[in-house]
């Protein structure tokens, strides 16, 4: 059985899986994502009547944006050093 083209073992399977969902970009999709994670969590207080559900949802999704946030701020300093990261820009 011959090697792919591209050298990397599967390189074939990847290019059939990207057919899939390749015929939208990348700045729709990411849209798409956006805009069910909205609606998911504007419709979750409406559908779980459940106060402890709720606010454990409402916990997890503060510490992803906290986790996200932290991201972005040690990412693009390169510093945990926050003090000097929020100042130096």
């Amino acid at each position: 059985m011959a090697e792919p083209e591209t050298g990397l073992v599967g390189g074939s399977f990847a290019g059939t899986q990207a057919g899939r969902v390749g015929w939208f970009g990348a700045a729709l999709r990411s849209r798409l994502v956006v805009a069910a994670i909205t609606v998911g969590a504007v419709l979750f207080p409406i559908i779980v009547r459940n106060d402890g559900h709720i606010d454990a949802a409402a916990n997890a999704l503060t510490f992803a944006a906290l986790a996200l946030g932290l991201n972005i701020v040690v990412g693009l300093a390169g510093l945990l050093d926050l003090g000097y990261a929020a100042h130096s820009y």
